[in-house]
């Protein structure tokens, strides 16, 4: 998908276009919001490694024959979309999940919004595909300090996230489950700011739920509440049937839907591809036609925000 060249002042805070066989144009548009659970906060991006995902990275049984990268081009509009948000303008990518026993982790980089952009996102280069789906030393890598006491890549910030995807089970829970608690009555005692931990499941929901949703979704304490009197939730964790489904699950997860009806039109057409009856998400996807220029939001009560994609 190509990314488009946006104003300082758009109303979209990216817009990627992809062009269709037939002419037309795929587009997802993610709205600019003030609303975003770590405004002002670091972000990260974990890829499950692991050989039993390695179809979704394009390599098929032989290795030699590259076949489409669809987790590479889900990671390029995620982490893109996450340095966006950033307060440092990157996002902290790695694989996880590697070598023999998935314990290992391999960093892609701190890539800034176009450095993301063009990512290839095409697996490990230096530890072998994984056995096994380990998360801690994934979470380790980007929550906590080095062995030599450096910094660790979401430290330092007001608050982070990290988006973690992966199509399999998570062997580690027993370790997980305790930090993630300690992790949170940090949060509540104000002795770190908030974590939002967001872990997407490769796997279609109406074939039953993979565990690890239950499981992690299941950590949640209601009556354990920040200083601000919140609740503290680090973890929310969701099933995605595409790695296509991805991007629109991260906005949805951390940027707050618009609560008015709306709609997305084409221009010069007037053909209405999308309708929102209830609320307008913070990722709108649609397609248009081969003679559409360009698309306007059109928000209850308020003027249209029109966006040329041609």
């Amino acid at each position: 998908m190509t990314r488009l060249s946006l104003p300082p002042d758009s109303a979209f805070q990216s817009v990627l276009v992809s062009p269709e066989p037939d002419g037309g144009h795929a587009v997802l548009a993610f709205i600019r919001s003030t609303d975003v659970v770590t405004e002002g906060g670091k972000f990260g991006l974990a890829l499950d490694a692991s050989r039993s995902i390695r179809r979704l990275y394009g390599i098929g049984p032989n290795p030699q024959i590259r076949l489409r990268n669809r987790m590479g081009e889900m990671a390029r509009v995620t982490a893109a979309y996450l340095a966006s948000l950033s307060c440092q303008g990157r996002c902290h990518s790695l694989y996880f999940a590697l070598g023999p026993t998935g314990a290992g982790c391999e960093i892609v980089g701190s890539l800034t919004e176009d450095e993301a952009s063009v990512e290839p996102f095409a697996g490990p280069e230096e530890l072998p595909w994984g056995n096994g789906t380990r998360l801690m030393p994934a979470l380790s890598l980007l929550l906590e300090p080095g062995p030599d006491g450096s910094a660790p890549p979401l430290g330092g910030a007001d608050c982070c996230a990290a988006v973690i995807v992966t199509d399999g089970d998570i062997d580690d829970h027993a370790q997980v489950a305790p930090y993630s608690e300690a992790l949170a009555d940090m949060i509540a005692r104000g002795q770190r700011g908030p974590v939002s931990l967001i872990l997407i499941g490769l796997f279609d929901p109406g074939r039953g739920g993979l565990p690890q949703i239950e499981k992690l979704n299941s950590l949640f304490r209601p009556d354990r509440l920040d200083p601000r009197g919140q609740p503290v939730r680090v973890w929310t964790a969701h099933a995605a049937p595409q790695p296509e489904d991805v991007p629109a699950l991260v906005s949805t997860a951390l940027a707050a839907p618009i609560p008015v009806s709306g709609r997305v039109v084409e221009e010069p057409t007037g053909r209405v591809v999308r309708t929102y009856a209830r609320e307008v998400p913070p990722a709108l996807s649609f397609m248009l036609s081969a003679e559409a220029e360009g698309f306007r939001l059109e928000i209850e009560a308020n003027e249209p925000i029109r966006q040329a994609v041609v």
